[in-house]
């Protein structure tokens, strides 16, 4: 067999190549590319990612769904109360940090930040926020369950100016439209020259729940205070020297801890701001971000790996059932520790609060127990859950959930509240949500993926070609050699 003229050494020599080339990306691409996006993600002046983590491009879905109670006349005579949920009202939630200071020498931003809502009632079905709603009034109740707490001597006091701020009230409950004990206010009344009503009226100054009217009107809300207005200032790192950092809450209000709870494992900020997350997290560590409403950091626990529109993406959950007041320093004193599944707030807010998840998810079954109808928790509707992108950090999916509740106890010394049963008093639950739709997962799968994926296909034609190569060469070369050895030489006039 006689093969053509070929350079057989060349063609090695190129295969060989080849073959090292694809080697070679095989084992430093990795390392170079998370060289790349460690150097990216940071919030720098000049990064891409600065623009976004200033003003987020996008609204996030704030759903609000709270609870109406059908039976008043019978729990105010002790009876567990029926509950239905009215919702969800559907708001967009515009994200904005502002006042932004840089600091180069600690690689840290200083930032103040607001969240502005938009009721959008065409994506709320048939709700206007002119429903009609009755709920235990957050105020009215909450001031006398408060002062019971550690301040009962003040009751009698206390009862005289609540009859001043809103005109005697029949109970102590809250009978009106929807969107004013959301966000347009409730009347409260302070033209009273009582010395406990004055008091109580010069304290509603430095409350964010409640506006001033005019010099004698005041205004309650749950919500309202907290619409484009300041809500503190945070201190994080830009990522910029550790990637690792980037979004880390350093300090909050100029205060590099908190003073809330009695000891300073549970004062300590863990996590970030919540707006953004370091690239490579590991899946051990977990998730965890700092909440200012709740005086606390919280944390999600990795699930499962996933996709989300086609993207790989790691899945994290929030268990508020499991150790989440193992810290004996959440517990308002050594024989008062909230039940679990909650989070209580009378240290943050001065309020009887508890925080839980929806309908009692995951919480203490004694707590649902007590609420005669109107709750059905369920994981795929009450549960929190993110979707995370595996290299970047980036959360592509997530349902933020919680449930506020009011603590409720029968107080002996005020008409209002002798026959109230003891029970935590479901108030309202909030959903913020993000779905990035493909427009944005398109934008990562096109750049980072994208490349991704190219130099995956020429690393590997690489080694294929130069496998291949190096063989094919290395057999014709053999062949060559043999086919020549075999030629039988004539002698000349033969």
């Amino acid at each position: 067999m006689y093969f053509p003229k070929f350079n057989y050494k060349v063609s090695l020599i190129v295969s060989i190549v080849l073959l090292i080339i694809g080697a070679g990306l095989f084992l430093t691409f990795p390392k170079l590319l998370r060289k790349m996006i460690k150097g990216q993600v940071n919030v720098a002046p000049g990064s891409k990612i600065r623009p976004l983590y200033e003003k987020t491009p996008f609204f996030i879905e704030f759903k609000i769904r709270l609870f109406n109670v059908t039976n008043k006349d019978e729990v105010i005579e002790g009876k567990k109360p029926k509950l239905q949920e009215i919702g969800p009202y559907y708001f967009e939630e515009w994200k904005e940090k502002f006042d932004l200071v840089d600091n180069e020498a600690e690689d840290t931003l200083t930032y103040h930040y607001r969240n502005k809502f938009i009721f959008r009632p065409d994506l709320s079905g048939s709700l206007t926020g002119d429903e009609i709603i009755t709920m235990p009034h957050p105020l009215i109740m909450g001031m006398f369950l408060a002062i019971n707490v550690d301040k009962q001597p003040m009751l009698p006091a206390i009862d005289g100016a609540i009859k001043n701020l809103f005109h005697n009230p029949a109970d102590a409950f809250y009978t009106g439209r929807v969107m004013d004990i959301m966000f347009d206010g409730v009347s409260i009344d302070c033209s009273s020259n009582d010395q406990t009503t004055t008091a109580i009226c010069l304290s509603f100054d430095s409350n964010k729940a409640i506006r001033k009217v005019d010099d004698h009107h005041y205004a309650f809300s749950l919500f309202g205070g907290t619409n484009y207005t300041d809500l503190g200032e945070f201190k994080v790192g830009r990522g910029k020297s550790n990637y690792r950092d980037v979004g880390r809450v350093i300090a909050f209000n100029g205060e590099t801890e908190m003073d809330t709870w009695d000891e300073d494992e549970c004062n300590t900020y863990v996590g970030t701001d919540s707006t953004i997350f370091p690239a490579f997290m590991s899946k051990e560590e977990g998730i965890w971000a700092y909440e200012p409403s709740i005086c606390r950091s919280l944390g999600a626990s990795y699930q499962s790996k996933t996709k989300y529109n086609g993207i790989p993406v790691l899945r994290y959950e929030m268990d508020m059932g499991e150790d989440i007041n193992i810290k004996q320093c959440f517990c308002r004193d050594e024989d008062t520790c909230p039940p679990k599944g909650t989070i209580d707030l009378f240290k943050c807010s001065g309020s009887p609060m508890f925080a839980s998840l929806p309908h009692f998810y995951l919480a203490d079954p004694k707590l649902l127990q007590g609420i005669e109808s109107g709750l059905n928790p369920s994981k795929e509707n009450h549960g929190i859950k993110m979707l995370f992108e595996i290299m970047t950090g980036s959360p592509l999916s997530a349902a933020k959930r919680l449930q506020f509740n009011l603590e409720v106890k029968p107080i002996e010394q005020i008409e209002l509240m002798r026959n109230m049963p003891d029970v935590l008093f479901p108030l309202f639950w909030v959903e913020e949500g993000v779905n990035l739709g493909r427009d944005f997962t398109n934008q990562i799968k096109n750049s980072l993926f994208l490349m991704i994926k190219i130099v995956t296909i020429v690393k590997w034609l690489f080694i294929i070609v130069g496998i291949l190569g190096s063989v094919l060469s290395g057999v014709m070369m053999i062949m060559n050699k043999q086919n020549n050895s075999n030629k039988v030489t004539v002698p000349n006039g033969r």
